[in-house]
């Protein structure tokens, strides 16, 4: 019991404190990590869906302005989308297997040839959203035709998300840091908590460590918290009254055993000196003595069995036998 104690006071084992610091910033730092993904999630979706709604005001635009069978030219689509975020390309489709260009784009994104790709473009609104790179940056598109008087119209608008993905860079950095420091600081105050936590568990161990079994007498504060700290307290008392109690009859009966047999003991401590001195020539003296020396011990022996039968009933090692009596004369 000893050798556990002292290894737990070496720190073996990690303690309660730090078992409870541990758990705190596990359960800061999860929470912490699943509300940045949560939050990081939210944003892409946000942009993301910024974006398609752009995407799809523009087209939406551009096929009723191509359908009123007005003039497609550059400036004429410049007017028509005031939005920069979004870029118009337009092609349509004249005799043969040949593309006029209608509309150019202001920046500088690959021109996918109708003739081979086709099958890409999809009737009206139906057209299907696509991301892809260029020259590493991301863009995010839509490909639609469209028939007018005869003419295939092919409309792609497009937007590059290059903004957007280094906001989410940036906030990336800025949640990783916050999150390091979140961790951080969470075991600190872990640490300040498990220890508001335990320390009237302290202060009950060092009480302990005090109370010796010479000094039972003292007690520990019962805190007013009214929680299981104080519940401990409190039946840690109880045991040390207890113990208390049973020292205090252990003393006493020591004191009664001890004055039981002192008698006894000098009586025949008398006799035998008395056979020492005088009963080797006296007959009278020697059987006296002898007689009184049988009684004592007698005595001595039955106090011995009064003495174990108590010492069993305080073990619990006496089994009872009820029987049932007839008090009726």
């Amino acid at each position: 019991m000893m050798s556990k104690l002292n290894k737990l006071k070496k720190g073996g084992n990690l303690s309660i404190g730090n078992k409870i610091t541990l758990l705190y910033a596990m359960v800061f730092s999860i929470t912490f990590i699943l509300l940045t993904i949560f939050i990081m999630l939210n944003m892409w979706y946000y942009y993301e869906d910024v974006s398609k709604n752009e995407l799809s005001e523009t087209l939406e635009k551009v096929t009723e302005y191509i359908k009123s069978g007005k003039s497609v030219d550059d400036d004429e689509i410049s007017k028509l989308n005031p939005n920069k975020n979004v870029e118009i390309r337009i092609f349509v489709s004249s005799e043969g297997d040949k593309f006029n260009i209608l509309s150019e784009p202001r920046v500088n994104f690959p021109p996918p040839d109708p003739a081979k790709e086709n099958f890409e473009y999809k009737e009206g609104m139906k057209a299907k959203f696509e991301t892809k790179t260029f020259r590493g940056i991301p863009y995010m598109s839509r490909r639609s035709k469209i028939e007018y008087k005869g003419k295939q119209y092919f409309i792609d608008v497009f937007r590059t998300n290059e903004s957007e993905r280094a906001v989410l860079r940036g906030f990336g950095v800025v949640f990783i840091i916050a999150n390091i420091l979140g961790i951080i600081a969470s075991f600190g105050i872990g640490r300040f908590i498990s220890g508001k936590i335990l320390n009237p568990v302290s202060e009950i161990t060092k009480a302990a460590e005090s109370i010796s079994i010479n000094d039972l007498s003292q007690r520990i504060n019962v805190p007013d918290s009214k929680d299981e700290i104080s519940k401990l307290a409190l039946t840690f008392n109880d045991m040390i009254a207890r113990l208390e109690s049973s020292f205090n009859k252990q003393k006493e009966f020591i004191s009664n055993a001890s004055h039981e047999l002192k008698t006894p003991i000098s009586v025949i401590q008398g006799y035998a000196n008395l056979i020492d001195r005088w009963g080797k020539s006296d007959p009278e003296i020697l059987q006296e003595s002898i007689d009184s020396i049988k009684d004592e011990t007698e005595y001595m022996s039955n106090l011995v069995k009064k003495l174990l039968f108590l010492a069993k009933n305080e073990q619990n090692q006496i089994s009872e036998k009820k029987e049932k009596l007839c008090l009726k004369l």
